[in-house]
């Protein structure tokens, strides 16, 4: 059973951790160890509600024409050196309901005012760092009246077809980790749709 091999396999904080970087965007903390085998180890992590900072919590829409197309951005991702695709997505702020964001990160990077949202799951970002949770949903109601970005955003969007989304997966020009876990939730969750609902 692969349970009772994970038997005895945590880890322990010994002592305090303590802030080794700090910035308005994210914290970096060293907290000691003790690993199964008795060694003890410096670990590395994202600073979260433990060292008194806000939740790291995240959304991200999904967004879906009545022709079943899908709004795709692009951005520029500095570590990459390259242009990715990504859904609309970002940081809750604190306080502020999920639907609230959601819709507020869809309408600042895309323009799109969304007015129907339906949650669909959830994925880790970055379950070896960081206590980090992306919230999903598929927004497929929406004014496209004013569809125009906040100017502070670099992103530019496009409609695209499940299935040429589906190719830009298989092909790897679509690498983004968190696009992928999302677009497999809302294909999963295309599944348990009636035939005749189902988009694409």
């Amino acid at each position: 059973m692969a349970g009772d091999r994970m038997e005895g396999i945590g880890w322990i904080s010994v002592g305090e951790a303590r802030t080794v970087m700090d910035s308005p965007f994210f914290s970096l903390v060293a907290e000691m160890v003790l690993l199964p085998d008795g060694t003890r180890s410096t670990y590395y992590r994202y600073g979260d509600e433990r060292e008194g900072r806000p939740p790291l919590v995240a959304v991200l829409a999904i967004c879906r024409n009545a022709r079943g197309e899908i709004a795709l951005s692009s951005q520029w991702s500095h570590p990459l050196r390259r242009v990715h695709g990504e859904f609309p997505a970002g940081g809750v702020r604190e306080n502020e309901p999920l639907e609230v964001a959601v819709l507020r990160e869809l309408r600042e990077e895309t323009g799109i005012v969304g007015t129907n949202l339906r949650w669909i799951g959830h994925l880790h970002n970055d379950v070896r760092r960081s206590t980090l949770i992306t919230y999903v949903c598929v927004v497929d109601g929406f004014d496209l009246t004013t569809a125009c970005p906040e100017s502070t955003e670099d992103a530019v969007w496009e409609w695209v077809t499940e299935a040429s989304l589906d190719a830009r997966v298989r092909s790897g020009r679509l690498t983004n980790a968190s696009l992928l876990a999302a677009w497999c939730l809302y294909r999963l969750a295309a599944e348990d749709l009636p035939a005749g609902e189902r988009a694409g």
